[in-house]
């Protein structure tokens, strides 16, 4: 499908990547859609049949007038006219919503332009007539943009008229009056592409998370925290047939598959498997909402292997005893390593380690294991384009000497932090450097600019009530994601004041999130209703955002 569609050259700086929950790898080239559309707007012109030219004529936009169409009349006036009228409406009948009415009037010496809604005019707006005399050669051209009709005369702009109506209800364009009409051109435009229309291109390997930055540089970490830098290959994996260069690596990953044992007290004989009818399953996922046996976990497909056996995990979060399990007063609770008298539920958590081998354009970097990894959108004062990163034991890394040509770098450094960390943002424009300790605080690195990628100092940013796992900043503006799943965004961010002032809630069921070079959000959703019902784990664009 990437070749039938002409997809097999090294994606754009302007690329939006994307990992499922499978490790999959798919990317969406910006710059591939807007050349599509450029080729849909060139398709999309035409001209409409207007026979001999007389008057009254009236022909059908068959792909509407929205945003980014245009319609042109071209004909000529006739030596004694009075007037002539162009009309923009939402049928072809008399009776009809008028969206522009475009009514140069010779005898008056004036051109009026105005709107009708069921059956009543609105008020009148006057533009100059200066430029049409009878007799002449004329030329009409109406562009619709996102608020207002902008119509030219002869190339040269002429009005703008807010709208009135809703545009996209436009069906017909109708000429009456003294005017022989030559040509009518109609460009309905190429729209634009809903995300739901765009088109992924599937890249080989096998991820846990990837990050693109300034110049193309794009680096990933795998489910076992080894890092990777994307060579600008195509193919790997299940896409062998489109590989095109040696940029291919063979790579490998490994996985841990879960599954939780769940148990309640009995006064008479201790903890059993014998809970209350709304108890969790015996056996279950960690929300313990679905049933999930260790005998029901299969490998994802045969290029999968098992790498060890099922075995108690005592490295479960929030810390376990000497048999691994964890307690609370009740399974929908939080959960502790020792028990009190008020625990009368228990849970542990049991893992098995499987393995996949595949290929993929990435390239292993040297030893070195991150958890977290962040590219910066802009590039420093000496073109270098910093690289953050958060090690497994928390610290704070950023890679020097990484360059568009030069995806690896050169060396690590250093940042200190008084807390381990779990996650950075290189922000843009300003924002510096953002980064979530493991209890959930947020911190903002000061002293973050072009001549000194690295800053100066940290400071403490409160957090919005619940600990967070991540903050996103771009563009002036300032996000992050807590541990339930709520967005918020942080108000008051100021080139003067960048920590801002206060977290705003924004909307929940946020799985994960990336905020754009440009301000623009971009997050998956948990779940997300649609007309045909509610589908899970989608990809979403925050609308309306200023």
């Amino acid at each position: 499908c990437n070749q039938f569609r002409g997809l097999t050259d090294q994606p754009s700086f302007y690329t939006v990547w994307g990992v499922t929950s499978q490790g999959d790898i798919f990317l969406h080239d910006c710059s591939t859609t807007e050349k599509e559309l450029r080729a849909e707007s060139v398709a999309a012109h035409q001209r409409l049949p207007v026979g001999t030219g007389a008057t009254p004529i009236t022909l059908l936009l068959n792909r509407g007038f929205r945003p980014g169409c245009f319609v042109s009349i071209s004909g000529k006036i006739h030596c004694n006219a009075d007037q002539f009228h162009i009309n923009l409406q939402t049928s072809r009948g008399t009776d009809t919503d008028i969206a522009l009415h475009i009514n140069p009037r010779f005898c008056e010496k004036t051109a009026v332009i105005n709107s009708k809604k069921k059956g009543i005019w609105g008020a009148e707006e006057f533009g100059q007539l200066e430029v049409l005399s009878p007799g002449d050669h004329c030329e009409v051209s109406v562009v619709c943009d996102d608020k207002d009709f902008k119509i030219s005369i002869n190339d040269k702009f002429w009005y703008s008229f807010k709208h009135r109506l809703v545009v996209t209800k436009i069906t017909h364009v109708v000429v009456r009056g003294s005017i022989t009409v030559d040509e009518v051109t109609y460009n309905h435009g190429a729209g634009e592409r809903q995300l739901t229309e765009w088109y992924w291109r599937g890249l080989g390997g096998h991820l846990q998370r990837v990050q693109g930055g300034a110049g193309g540089v794009t680096w990933g970490i795998s489910h076992d925290f080894h890092v990777y830098t994307y060579t600008g290959a195509t193919g790997g994996g299940l896409y062998k047939a489109s590989s095109n260069d040696a940029g291919v690596q063979i790579m490998s990953d490994v996985r841990h598959m879960y599954v939780w044992e769940n148990q309640r007290w009995n006064p008479v004989t201790g903890f059993t498997y014998r809970g209350l009818p709304t108890d969790r399953h015996t056996w279950s996922d960690q929300t313990g909402r679905h049933q999930r046996a260790k005998e029901s976990v299969k490998l994802q497909s045969r290029h999968w292997s098992w790498t060890s056996e099922w075995c108690v995990d005592y490295h479960t979060p929030g810390g376990v005893d000497r048999e691994g399990w964890q307690y609370a007063t009740d399974f929908p609770l939080s959960y502790h390593a020792h028990r009190y008298a008020t625990d009368l539920v228990r849970r542990r958590r049991w893992v098995r380690k499987c393995r996949v081998s595949t290929s993929g354009p990435w390239q292993q970097m040297e030893k070195v294991a991150l958890v977290h990894v962040s590219v910066s959108p802009e590039c420093a004062e000496d073109g270098t384009i910093p690289v953050w990163g958060v090690s497994v034991t928390g610290e704070v890394v950023v890679r020097l000497g990484v360059t568009h040509n030069k995806y690896q770098g050169e060396k690590w450094k250093l940042v200190p932090a008084e807390c381990p960390m779990c996650s950075v943002c290189a922000g843009v424009d300003g924002c510096g450097v953002w980064a979530v300790s493991k209890d959930g605080q947020a911190h903002l690195r000061l002293g973050v600019t072009k001549k000194t990628p690295q800053g100066v100092q940290w400071v403490n940013v409160d957090s919005p009530g619940q600990p967070l796992v991540e903050v996103s900043a771009g563009a002036w503006s300032v996000w992050g994601l807590d541990r339930s799943g709520s967005l918020y965004r942080r108000t008051n961010v100021l080139p003067l004041f960048p920590e801002g002032t206060a977290w705003e809630w924004v909307c929940g069921s946020v799985a994960s999130f990336s905020i754009a070079a440009d301000g623009s959000v971009w997050a998956v959703l948990d779940t997300y209703d649609t007309e045909k019902g509610t589908v899970q784990g989608v990809i979403a664009r925050r609308v309306g955002v200023s």
